[in-house]
C-alpha cells in the first residue's frame, strides 16, 4: 500500500465515524502510524502539543463481575427461533427470540436481559473469531492474525480489565497451542515452553484452566458422573462444570473477577465429546451426525446445541445464586457454517402464513447466514442502580440492527468508564449496545457507523446503507440484506441483488487498511495506557514494534533447525527399521540369484531414505 493509498483509506473511514464529542483520533500527524487509535482530548493533546494536561480524578466503585460466554459454531437458524420473529416485520421484538424446546436456558437468560439478533462475529474460524474478539484487530485477507500478529501490541480487553482491577479467569476446553491462542493468552507469563517473547506484554489471564480432569480433580470440584472415556477435548458438561468451581472459588474476593468460557460440543461435525448417554435427553432425530446425509448433520446440530443449552444454563444459573452481581454475555463465536442447517427450515411457520427458506440464498459466493452471523444476549442480575436503568430499559426484548462483537467489548468499556470516569485510548471502533438497543425501541435516530467481517474468502459489511454480503474478489453474486436475520426469506424481498458496486469498493478499502495496519503492527501500541506521560507532559509517539527483530529471527531459526534435524534423525531410523528387514528378506529369498547390482540395490534402499520420506 502506498503512502496515498495509505492516507486515502484512513480518511475514508475516520470520515464514516463521528466520535463522541470529548474524544478525537489520537495521531494527528501528516502520516498517522496508528491511524485509528482514539483517546480523550488530553492525550490527543500531550502526544501531539506535547503540554502537560489534568486528567478527571478517577472514582472509587464497586465493580460488576463479567463473564463472556462464547458459544462455538452458534447460529440462530429458522428451526430455533420463535415464529413471531420470522413473521416480525419491525425493527425491534417484545419478548425474547428462541424456541424453549430446543434452547430453554438461553431464553431465559435473553427474558432477564436483551438479545441482539443481528450480531455477528468479525471472522471465522475461531482462530480468527477469537482474535478479533479478545485484540480488537480485523482478521487479515491474507494470512492468520494468531500467527503473523504474534509481534503486534493490541488494544485487548482482558489486560484493559485487569488496568481496572479484574481478576481474569478463563476455563477452554482444549489445549490452547492447537490454535496458537497461547500467543495471547499466556501474554505476560513466562512458560518453559513456548515463545519468550509473550513476556513483554501486559498479562492477560491470571489463571487459565485448559485440561481434561483426573477422576479426583472432579470429585474435588464436584463433577458427578465422571466419563468413562477421554475423547479429545473437554465436553461441555465437565468445562461447564470446572468454570463454576474456579468463577466461585474467585467472586468471594476484593476484586471484580472477568470470566471467560469456550465451550465445544457444537464444533463441526458434532460428533459428541461426553459419554453417549449425556445425550440422550437432548437427542433429536437420528441424533449423530452422519457428514454423507445432511439430514443426519442436521439432526446432529440440534442435538448438540440442546445439550450445549444445558450446559450454559449451569453456568448461568450459578452466577444467578452465587454472584449475582455479574454482567453474562453470551455469543457465539462464529455461525456454524452448516448450510443444512436449512434444509428443514421451509416449515410452514404457522397455519396462517405461507414463508419459507430460499434454498437460493446457500449457493450464492456470498454465503447464508450460517458464516458470520450469530446472536448475542447480555444480562445484569445485579442491584446497581446505574446498571439496572441500563439494562431494565431495554429488559426482555430483542433488536435486529446490525452489530459485531467490537460493540460488545466497547459497550462493555463504557460501562466500566461511566461508573470510574476512567478512560484510556482504545482502537476499537464500535457503538453502544445498549443506547443503540434504546433507541431502535423508541425509534429514535441510530448510528450506523462501518463494520466489516472478513474471511478469506468472503466478507459482510454494514453502514447506513445495509448490510452486505459480498466475496473478497468482487461483488459478483453478491446481496445486500434488507431483513437481518433470518434472511433469504421467501416471499419477504429480504434479499436485494441489485446494489451499488460502490458498496464493494468502501468494504475492500477497510479489508486492505486492516490487513496493512495488521501486518506492520499499526493498531496500537500498549504506551498509550501510561497515564503519566499525559501528566507529566513528556509523551512520544512509540514505534511499532520490531516484528522481525534479528535477535528473535535468529533464535527461532536455531530451534527450527533443531527440531529439523531431530525429525531428520527420526525419519531415518524408521527408514532404516523399515528398509533393512526388507532387505534381509529379498536377500534370503534370493541367495543364487543375487548379484552385485542386487546387493547395491538394497544397501541404496537401506542407507538412502528414499523419496516417498521426504516431505
Amino acid at each position: 500500500m502506498s503512502r496515498e493509498e495509505f492516507l486515502a483509506s484512513v480518511k475514508n473511514i475516520r470520515d464514516k465515524y463521528e466520535l463522541p464529542p470529548n474524544e478525537d483520533w489520537l495521531d494527528q500527524r501528516d502520516t498517522p502510524v496508528f491511524p485509528l487509535v482514539h483517546a480523550p482530548k488530553e492525550f490527543v493533546r500531550a502526544y501531539n502539543n506535547h503540554t502537560k494536561e489534568v486528567l478527571p480524578e478517577r472514582k472509587a466503585a464497586k465493580l460488576p463481575n463479567i463473564v463472556f460466554l462464547s458459544w462455538e459454531s452458534f447460529s440462530p437458524a429458522p428451526k430455533y427461533i420463535r415464529d413471531e420473529v420470522l413473521l416480525n416485520e419491525k425493527s425491534f421484538l417484545h419478548g425474547q427470540p428462541y424456541r424453549k424446546d430446543y434452547l430453554p436456558n438461553l431464553a431465559g437468560l435473553a427474558e432477564t436481559g436483551h438479545t441482539f439478533m443481528a450480531m455477528r462475529s468479525n471472522g471465522i474460524p475461531t482462530v480468527n473469531g477469537w482474535h478479533s474478539l479478545t485484540t480488537g484487530q480485523m482478521p487479515s485477507s491474507s494470512s492468520v492474525n494468531m500467527v503473523s500478529g504474534q509481534y503486534n501490541s493490541v488494544d485487548d480487553f482482558p489486560s484493559k480489565f485487569k488496568e481496572y482491577g479484574y481478576y481474569n479467569l478463563m476455563v477452554w476446553p482444549c489445549n490452547l497451542d492447537s490454535d496458537k491462542i497461547q500467543y495471547f493468552a499466556f501474554r505476560g507469563r513466562k512458560r518453559e515452553t513456548g515463545p519468550e517473547f509473550i513476556e513483554k506484554f501486559p498479562a492477560w489471564f491470571d489463571e487459565i484452566h485448559q485440561f481434561f480432569p483426573t477422576k479426583e480433580e472432579a470429585e474435588t470440584m464436584g463433577i458427578l458422573e465422571y466419563p468413562e472415556t477421554q475423547k479429545g477435548w473437554t465436553s461441555d458438561r465437565l468445562t461447564s462444570q470446572m468454570f463454576n468451581y474456579f468463577f466461585n472459588k474467585q467472586v468471594s474476593g476484593e476484586r471484580p473477577v472477568f470470566g471467560f468460557y469456550g465451550n465445544v460440543d457444537t464444533h463441526e461435525d458434532f460428533s459428541w465429546f461426553d459419554d453417549p448417554i449425556q445425550y440422550e435427553p437432548y437427542i433429536v432425530g437420528q441424533g449423530r451426525s452422519n457428514r454423507y446425509d445432511v439430514y443426519g448433520m442436521h439432526d446432529a446440530y440440534s442435538t448438540v446445541i440442546r445439550y450445549s443449552d444445558a450446559a450454559f444454563g449451569r453456568i448461568i444459573k450459578n452466577i444467578k445464586e452465587n454472584a449475582p452481581e455479574t454482567i453474562v454475555v453470551i455469543m457465539g463465536d462464529h455461525g456454524t457454517r452448516q448450510t443444512p442447517l436449512y434444509l428443514e427450515a421451509d416449515r410452514k411457520i404457522n397455519d396462517d402464513s405461507d414463508i419459507y427458506y430460499d434454498m437460493e440464498c446457500n449457493y450464492k459466493t456470498a454465503g447464508p447466514d450460517v458464516q458470520f452471523t450469530t446472536s448475542a444476549v447480555m444480562s445484569y442480575f445485579g442491584t446497581n442502580e446505574y446498571l439496572k436503568r441500563k439494562f431494565d430499559a431495554i429488559k426482555n426484548m430483542t433488536t435486529f440492527e446490525p452489530a459485531d462483537q467490537q460493540d460488545i467489548v466497547h459497550t462493555i468499556m463504557l460501562l466500566l468508564e461511566g461508573m470510574t470516569d476512567y478512560q484510556l485510548p482504545s482502537t476499537r471502533l464500535g457503538v453502544n449496545l445498549l443506547t443503540e438497543a434504546n433507541n431502535v425501541i423508541n425509534d429514535q435516530p441510530t448510528k450506523k457507523i462501518p463494520k466489516i467481517s472478513i474471511s478469506h474468502i468472503n466478507m459482510e459489511y454494514s453502514d447506513s446503507r445495509g448490510l452486505f454480503r459480498m466475496a473478497i474478489g468482487g461483488p459478483k453474486d453478491g446481496y445486500q440484506v434488507v431483513k437481518p436475520v433470518p434472511s433469504c426469506i421467501q416471499g419477504k424481498n429480504s434479499i436485494n441483488t441489485n446494489f451499488d458496486v460502490q458498496v464493494y469498493k468502501d468494504a475492500k478499502i477497510m479489508v486492505d487498511l486492516y490487513t496493512y495496519m495488521g501486518k506492520n503492527d499499526r493498531y496500537f501500541s500498549y504506551d498509550f495506557r501510561n497515564t503519566t506521560c499525559v501528566l507529566e507532559g513528556t509523551c512520544q509517539f512509540p514505534e511499532p514494534n520490531a516484528r522481525f527483530d534479528a535477535h528473535v529471527i535468529w533464535r527461532f531459526y536455531k530451534a527450527s533447525m533443531k527440531i529439523s534435524v531431530k525429525m531428520v534423525v527420526m525419519f531415518y531410523i524408521i527408514a532404516l527399521l523399515i528398509e533393512i528387514p526388507k532387505g534381509v528378506w529379498f536377500l534370503l529369498r534370493n541367495p543364487v540369484k543375487n548379484s552385485r547390482e542386487d546387493v547395491k540395490r538394497v544397501l541404496t534402499n537401506v542407507f538412502i531414505i528414499k523419496k516417498s520420506f521426504v516431505f
